[in-house]
């Protein structure tokens, strides 16, 4: 077992350099520090600039991949978001076609086909970057048509809550 110092600091490595390509050591690191030194861990994600939900997902990652014998170059392919959505339904009988709904698939789709629900094609993704007055508006808008204020502060349900705001323009 590696010492609680030098996993924290191979972690600490891995926050400055980012997570890319590199998102399995990462998650080895990260769920190894998780087991053995939860202390350790717990530092870590109040230093870290990777963000808590995203450590999380990290060692969820490896805790369901690293028994699995899959090539690593596979799940790197697919990358860290559509591996953790795999995560909570992938084992060794259903790991081929989980990896190829993955490969096939959009991150989005993928979620919507775990699910139990149909893909859709010919979505499109949209950002808006706002100054708060505007945001301020975009937000009461949305909260009006059926958004809700979450545990963070952000807004759940937006998307829903846009579509029915946009159905109401004429």
């Amino acid at each position: 077992m590696i010492e609680a110092a030098a996993l924290f600091n191979q972690a600490m490595s891995f926050d400055k350099s980012g997570v890319g390509e590199n998102f399995l050591d990462v998650a080895r690191t990260l769920r190894d520090l998780f087991d053995h030194h939860p202390d350790r861990f717990q530092k870590f994600i109040k230093v870290s600039s990777l963000g808590r939900r995203k450590i999380y997902y990290l060692v969820a990652i490896d805790r369901a991949f690293r028994k699995l014998k899959i090539s690593k170059g596979r799940v790197i392919n697919i990358g860290w978001t559509k591996a953790h959505l795999l995560a909570k339904h992938i084992n060794p009988t259903n790991a081929n076609k989980l990896l190829e709904l993955a490969e096939e698939n959009s991150a989005h789709n993928l979620k919507i086909i775990l699910a139990g629900g149909e893909k859709k094609d010919n979505l499109h993704a949209v950002l808006h970057y706002m100054d708060d007055e505007l945001y301020e508006k975009y937000e009461k808008a949305l909260l009006k048509f059926g958004a809700q204020k979450g545990r963070n502060g952000g807004l759940t349900g937006k998307e829903e809550a846009l579509l029915k705001l946009i159905k109401k323009v004429k």
